[in-house]
């Protein structure tokens, strides 16, 4: 459940709603689904992680992201969109006013060197 104040929702991953092995598994997760991005599109409310050529596992591994991300990060949308005839896998996060800084944060520890500058 998101907590609300009067200036609106609070933006803070609960990583206790996830057990211990969750929560082990969706770091792993994240560093390695991350690490494979080969490009990011900033959105007005979050950012598109995208992944060109991306494998049947790669598609795989960024469902288990989302299926464990959103137990603990309920204050975000999570889509994974396949583009025709094998095109590039795009992991969208976005949310609320405000939740785009918390994401823009995270994807800066996380999508390789080379594309950090497209995180704006």
């Amino acid at each position: 459940m998101t907590a609300t104040t009067n200036t609106g929702p609070a933006f803070a991953c609960d990583l206790t709603r996830l057990s211990a092995a969750d929560r082990e598994r969706l770091i792993a997760i994240c560093r390695d689904v991350f690490a494979q991005a080969s490009q990011v599109r900033t959105l007005p409310d979050g950012y598109a992680i995208g992944f060109e050529d991306a494998s049947p596992e790669l598609v795989t591994r960024a469902g288990e992201f989302i299926a464990l991300d959103r137990q603990c990060c309920g204050f975000l949308r999570h889509e994974l969109l396949s583009e025709p005839d094998g095109g590039t896998i795009w992991l969208r996060l976005t949310g609320a006013p405000g939740a785009k800084e918390l994401i823009r944060t995270d994807l800066l520890g996380m999508v390789p060197p080379q594309i950090r500058d497209q995180v704006t």
